[in-house]
């Protein structure tokens, strides 16, 4: 295991144990692409297919491809439909943009709308999620073995490929003159709320990305929510792009399945000290249990606790979703080009 800044950086030949003590301790890694489900030329063409969205496609015409509903996170989501840190009294909405769209299961076409220029590239996006729930599942196996459970343990839990979505972001640079204040975010402070989280940064493209690192990490016991960190105690720490990796983190459902053992980190997209005419890109892949796997928790040694109930995964992430989601109302999303101008706080 080699460290990244104070990330481990992994490969898929590294051993269940090293996976373990990233997750338990820094909460990322970053994990070599090379001979895994999803190559760097595969990447590559994701971020090409990202270019054309926003380079090649006009923001109305996104904005005609936007979530159909309050249930379903594919779609396209503007700028200032977002406070991934309302919980923390986030004050102006998050800088960014995306675009989400799934899969039910490998193998087979989704009917989701999308862009004329991208339905072209329809089978090419699909492959690129498959290849990701590939490799989210290989990952669940390093994590299964290292608690001494069953190889498939968690992979077993995350059949339903419904659940899971890629995300291909963007996030717009500041208008010309706009001085970015302290408020100005461009993705808030939030823990995931699925399973595993994997984020491809682009080679050579914009950092940002920031992730939070306590002075000291007491164990703990179950979900350590927003609320419980105290970012005093603490710094925020730079993820750097390196290439050809793609840098994967859990989520709040694996942590309170883990019984705190593994941690899903607080972590937050920031402005560049000295911000550029330039969007940062990136994409995520989201994974998450199949909707009625019940989040038993599983103490050291993979003793599973049985004792008492356990919340289901759609029970989970609806509580999550009543805490977090913005109402249409309420949202100040940017629907015209001529719209990139700073948002104020809603309410």
């Amino acid at each position: 295991m080699t460290m990244a800044a104070d990330i481990p950086l992994l490969s898929l030949a590294s051993s269940p144990e090293e996976f373990l003590k990233a997750m338990s301790s820094t909460g990322f890694l970053h994990l070599s692409l090379v001979d895994s489900p999803v190559p760097p030329s595969a990447v590559r063409k994701a971020f090409s297919t990202s270019s054309v969205l926003y380079d090649e496609i006009s923001l109305e015409e996104r904005c005609r491809f936007s979530r159909d509903d309050d249930n379903n996170f594919n779609g396209h989501t503007g700028v200032g439909s977002t406070y991934l840190n309302r919980e923390g009294g986030q004050q102006k909405p998050d800088w960014k943009e995306g675009f989400g769209y799934g899969r039910f299961k490998p193998g087979q076409d989704w009917d989701q709308r999308m862009p004329q220029r991208l339905e072209q590239r329809r089978s090419e996006m699909a492959a690129f999620a498959d290849g990701c729930y590939e490799l989210m599942l290989l990952v669940l196996d390093k994590l299964s073995l290292a608690f001494n459970l069953p190889e498939d343990y968690f992979r077993a839990c995350h059949k339903h490929q419904g659940a899971n979505s890629v995300t291909l972001l963007n996030y717009p640079p500041p208008p010309t003159g706009y001085k970015v204040g302290e408020e100005d975010i461009r993705a808030g402070a939030h823990k995931d709320w699925g399973s595993v989280t994997l984020l491809f940064q682009e080679d050579g493209g914009q950092p940002g990305l920031e992730v939070f690192l306590p002075e000291s990490r007491q164990a703990q016991n179950g979900v350590r929510l927003l609320a419980d960190v105290n970012l005093k105690e603490g710094k925020w720490l730079a993820a750097p792009v390196i290439p050809d990796t793609v840098l994967i983190n859990l989520g709040l459902m694996m942590e309170a399945w883990t019984s705190g053992q593994c941690v899903a980190t607080l972590h937050r997209v920031v402005f560049p000290p000295n911000p550029t005419p330039k969007s940062r890109r990136s994409i995520a892949y989201f994974g998450t249990p199949d909707p009625q796997v019940e989040l038993r928790p599983v103490a050291k040694g993979g003793i599973i606790d049985s004792s008492k109930a356990a919340p289901r995964v759609k029970e989970f992430f609806e509580e999550r979703l009543k805490r977090a989601e913005v109402p249409k109302a309420e949202r100040k999303e940017l629907t015209r080009e001529s719209s990139l101008v700073p948002i104020e706080a809603s309410g």
